[in-house]
């Protein structure tokens, strides 16, 4: 099957559909995108152009770079997370992407290598240099621009690849599973402690899979999840862990909740400003 460099959201789920004999919904598609952690790009602004930045003598220079194409924005995990989940984002990005065939493209397995190994650990906040989606630290949009869910957002090819065999992999999984003969084994006839048998369904809890919740984020949510916030123990990893979203979106949105619900102490300087006027 013939698969173009990239595809809107809709083509890409036919082609998923065709590749896997299955419907695909929205919401699994962008399930898989997060869970494997590929790039999704939304298109440029007509009219953007790209610059080049380099440092000369200690100074910063900036110059247009109008060969090059600005057809389509580079998009970080947290900011698909924003996409995907919460009413009325507005992402605003200097990072612009390319695909195959243009310059400075970035190859999907140069993109994995490098996540593989820059990936590291720092407390409860994750470094990840393992999101690097492949975007340059030369080339940037002369003006920033802006994404919303308004935007076309493309799929390139190596991400349709990726999620392919990602459910191929499973299926077999599951095949060879279903696959094994049933054995039996004897009932033990000795009662169990029952201090070890609380410690086993114990575990077992925690590793079974928490269901996402507020995923509206609206002002009920956030309101749950600044209280969630403010309790003992609560850590930017558990709450990510029992949304369902990375550390780095649960940290922004307990950002956006502390902003909308937390008192502040008055600002000595606060009678200062309503006397301000523009000039």
């Amino acid at each position: 099957m013939l698969v173009n460099e990239i595809s809107t959201i809709g083509d890409a789920l036919c082609v998923l559909f065709g590749l896997t004999g299955r419907t695909w919904s929205g919401s699994e598609f962008a399930k898989e995108v997060l869970r494997l952690r590929l790039p999704v790009y939304a298109r440029a602004p007509i009219g953007a152009s790209i610059v080049s930045r380099t440092r000369v003598d200690g100074r910063l220079v900036e110059t247009p770079e109008p060969d090059l194409p600005a057809n389509l924005v580079t998009l970080l995990q947290y900011e698909i997370e924003e996409l995907v989940f919460s009413p009325g984002p507005e992402i605003i990005t200097t990072r612009p992407a390319w695909v195959y065939g243009d310059e400075p493209y970035e190859p999907w397995a140069k993109i994995k290598a490098f996540r593989a190994a820059n990936h590291r650990v720092l407390a409860h906040w994750e470094v990840e240099c393992g999101e690097w989606m492949g975007e340059s630290d030369r080339y940037f949009f002369a003006r920033p621009v802006q994404v919303t869910n308004h935007s076309t957002l493309v799929v390139p090819r190596f991400v349709i690849a990726e999620i392919v065999e990602a459910y191929r992999s499973r299926s077999t999984d599951a095949v060879a599973v279903s696959a094994e003969p049933e054995v039996s084994h004897p009932v033990p006839t000795a009662t169990k402690d029952p201090a070890v048998e609380s410690e086993v369904v114990v575990q077992g809890a925690m590793g079974a899979p928490k269901p996402a919740k507020g995923r509206t984020w609206d002002t009920h949510a956030l309101r749950r999840l600044y209280e969630e916030s403010r309790l003992s123990g609560a850590t930017h990893l558990r709450l990510a862990e029992e949304y369902g979203v990375s550390r780095q979106f649960i940290a922004k949105q307990i950002h956006k909740a502390k902003d909308q619900f937390e008192l502040r102490k008055a600002d000595p300087f606060s009678a200062l400003h309503s006397s301000v006027r523009k000039k």
